[in-house]
C-alpha cells in the first residue's frame, strides 16, 4: 500500500504536464465575437487537436476562464508584432465550440528584431515622410504663385493661351504627365 501511495505521489506533478500541447508557431488571425466575449487564435502551423473537438479551426478562450485577459493581450502582441508564439492546448477539453480549448500563450522575441534597427529604420521612414511633406509644400506654393498669375495673365489675355501654359508649367514642375 506504501508503494502505491509513493508512486500516486510522484505521478501527481506530472499530470498537469500530461494535459496539455504546446504548438510553436505565428498568429496569422485572430477571430473574437460570436456575440460573446471570446477570442480564437488561428496559427500558421497546422491547428494541434488533443482532444479531439468537433471544430479544431483554431484556438480559443472565452472570458469567463482563468488568464483569458492575459492570453488576449500576449495574442494580439504577437499577431501586431508577428512574434513567434508557443500556444498551450489542453489535451483533454475542448473550449466554447467545440473548439481546442488555449490554456496559454507564450510570445518568443524574434531574433531578427532589433530594437535600435527598428527605431533607426523608423526614423528614416519618418525623415523621408518629412522630405516629402516639404517638397509637395514647394509645389504647392510654387503652384499657388502660379494661380495668382494665372488671374493677372487671363485678365489680359482672352484667348485663355496664357492658363494653358501656365498649367503645363505647374505640371512640370510637380512631375506631373
Amino acid at each position: 500500500m506504501k508503494r502505491l501511495i509513493f508512486t500516486f505521489l510522484i505521478a501527481m506533478p506530472v499530470l498537469p504536464a500530461a494535459a496539455q500541447t504546446a504548438v510553436t508557431s505565428t498568429v496569422n488571425m485572430i477571430r473574437t465575437g460570436w456575440n460573446d466575449d471570446q477570442f480564437a487564435l488561428v496559427t500558421v502551423a497546422p491547428i494541434e487537436n488533443p482532444a479531439h473537438c468537433s471544430t479544431p479551426d483554431g484556438y480559443i478562450s472565452q472570458k469567463q476562464l482563468p488568464g483569458y485577459s492575459t492570453y488576449y493581450s500576449a495574442a494580439l502582441t504577437a499577431f501586431t508584432l508577428n512574434a513567434t508564439v508557443v500556444i498551450t492546448v489542453h489535451n483533454t477539453e475542448c473550449g466554447p465550440a467545440g473548439r481546442p480549448k488555449l490554456i496559454g500563450v507564450n510570445l518568443i522575441r524574434n531574433a531578427a528584431i532589433d530594437l535600435n534597427t527598428t527605431v533607426t529604420e523608423i526614423d528614416g521612414r519618418t525623415k523621408s515622410i518629412l522630405d516629402l511633406a516639404q517638397a509637395l509644400k514647394q509645389s504647392a506654393d510654387q503652384a499657388n504663385g502660379g494661380i495668382t498669375n494665372l488671374f493677372r495673365f487671363t485678365a489680359r489675355d482672352a484667348s485663355g493661351r496664357s492658363l494653358i501654359n501656365l498649367v503645363d508649367s505647374i505640371r512640370e514642375k510637380v512631375g506631373a504627365p
